[in-house]
């Protein structure tokens, strides 16, 4: 089986990337974002915004069920979103090797034996410019903790340092800003497939 998990902004044009590989790759599977049914007031867990990990999860199960018939699964965001938003509802408390201390702790602790993605998908953007994309797409609730500009920075800065980190695996980064090719995609992920 080959798990590929594409991570990023808001905005940034994951779900493009996803449906585009989905639609290429015959026989893949992509996973959503929104599990069916999550009600986000009965699904806490830990120190996440419990919807978010809980989907999370959902996804895993998913990506075991895709396993059994040796199928691509694709996944639209997956546990380094979910951390990457919990380190920036922290604040700038500390620096990047601490936050990434936190970020592995939270992993070991609460997605210990959830399929590990053999390659992950980064697409990467300016923090501004996804910002101010977000902003022009979709109605920001002034509420939400990471929907602001300072949020933005800082989920940029915590998901950029946990997709540049060696123990993560098989990063595969491509500029939102690139029109983003199946042909470059499906190489990285047959090179993932062979090793």
């Amino acid at each position: 089986m080959t798990i590929i998990a594409i991570e990023g902004l808001a905005c940034v044009g994951k779900t493009s990337a996803a449906t585009m590989l989905a639609d290429t790759i015959r026989g893949a599977r992509l996973i959503e974002e929104v599990m069916p049914n999550v009600v986000a007031s009965v699904c806490s867990a830990g120190p996440f915004a419990g919807a978010f990990y809980i989907n999370d999860l959902w996804k895993a199960s998913c990506a075991e069920q895709v396993a059994t018939a040796n199928q691509i699964c694709i996944l639209d965001r997956y546990y380094v979103s979910t951390v990457s938003h919990y380190l920036a509802r922290r604040g700038a408390k500390c620096d990047v090797a601490e936050e990434m201390e936190v970020a592995r702790k939270i992993i070991g602790d609460y997605y210990l034996g959830v399929p590990r993605p053999d390659l992950w998908i980064y697409v990467v953007s300016d923090p501004e410019e996804a910002w101010e994309r977000y902003c022009r797409l979709r109605v920001v609730d002034s509420g939400s903790e990471w929907a602001s500009r300072e949020g933005t920075l800082r989920i940029h800065a915590a998901m950029h340092a946990m997709l540049t980190t060696q123990e993560i695996g098989n990063v595969l980064s491509i500029r939102s800003e690139a029109n983003i090719r199946a042909d470059a995609l499906l190489g990285a992920i047959l090179n993932i497939r062979d090793n």
